[in-house]
């Protein structure tokens, strides 16, 4: 995780805890479960895969070796099925999840 991220991450907790605690309708209570989970995916999944995506880019030039389109489609699509357990069959990442890095930011 960013360490820019652990203040922000912690305020979520808390106020999810509260909201927990405090929140009596079901539905709500439900939503506010299916939402932080939303965001522990983004926390845990989604930034890590990003920072390792970016460490193998900077560790290509680097290297002094070519980064283009296919080895970033390539290169993101490896990362996104070893982070995913793609090889273990825990979650199936299709081919086209290659170009997702183009909508990194």
């Amino acid at each position: 995780m960013f360490l820019v991220e652990v203040p922000s991450t912690f305020n979520e907790q808390c106020v999810v805890d509260y909201l927990l605690e405090t929140e009596s309708d079901d539905f709500f209570t439900l939503n506010v479960i299916e939402n932080f989970m939303s965001f522990i995916q983004l926390i845990v999944y989604s930034q890590c895969l990003s920072g390792d995506f970016e460490f193998k880019i900077y560790k290509q030039v680097e290297s002094g070796q070519p980064v283009n389109a296919e080895w970033l489609n390539q290169t993101f699509l490896s990362a996104m099925r070893e982070f995913y357990g793609h090889e273990q069959g825990v979650v199936l990442v299709p081919g086209y999840y290659q170009y997702a890095w183009t909508q990194n930011t």
